[in-house]
């Protein structure tokens, strides 16, 4: 059964599954939910997911968001589903997929079956994401959390996160945790990161409107 609330995207591999892992880890080893970022690949690769999040005039009055989000470098699985946040995910669609037997929308949640080494999936959604800050004159975009966990253990992902926002209306003034900053760059209207991880991250970016002082 699963819980009422999940984290908005994240990877979580069926208990039944068959995981064919491309490295090997120790019991000891293996990360139990803490944040630790990489600066290199562990042998034999690792998976990759890319998020891009769109948000619009509209998205600062109603808090949804438009996202598109692809995995790719998959391991070989029987079984496995992509699980979203219940009442806070719209127009959940499969856009495509590669290596795949089968993938289907079912709830908040798609699940995949007959993944092979390498396969490659991308989704598209609405998610309500976005926040009016604890003081009212800002807004809160919350992304993730991001993870690739099977059973107790979280194993390590490649993520690129994008945020495309209305510059004239509002601006960057923050990002959590501060140890994304090194990877990540902001331009007019655009926040790319870019990171190695193992454990949960949630992406926390805080903006004003744009005529707001620094």
């Amino acid at each position: 059964m699963r819980p009422d609330r999940e984290p908005a995207g994240s990877c979580r591999l069926k208990a039944a599954a068959f995981l064919l892992l491309a490295w090997s880890v120790q019991a000891d080893e293996i990360n139990t939910g803490t944040l630790r970022f990489l600066d290199h690949d562990p042998p034999g690769g690792v998976h990759e997911q890319s998020m891009q999040v769109h948000i619009t005039a509209d998205s600062l009055l109603s808090g949804w968001v438009i996202t598109r989000q692809c995995h790719r470098r998959m391991d070989a699985i029987r079984a496995m589903e992509f699980v979203f946040r219940k009442g806070r995910t719209r127009g959940l669609r499969v856009l495509s997929s590669e290596k795949i037997d089968k993938a289907w929308v079912e709830g908040d949640s798609v699940q995949l079956t007959g993944v092979a080494q390498g396969a490659e999936l991308c989704l598209a959604a609405e998610v309500h994401s976005l926040q009016t800050s604890p003081d009212g004159v800002g807004w809160v975009l919350t992304s993730g959390p991001f993870l690739r966990r099977f059973l107790d253990g979280y194993f390590p992902i490649q993520l690129t996160l994008s945020v495309e926002y209305p510059s004239d209306r509002i601006r960057l003034v923050s990002l959590d945790p501060p140890g994304l900053l090194p990877h990540t760059r902001n331009v007019t209207g655009l926040i790319r990161i870019d990171t190695r991880f193992e454990g949960r991250l949630l992406v926390e970016s805080r903006f004003q409107p744009a005529a707001a002082s620094p």
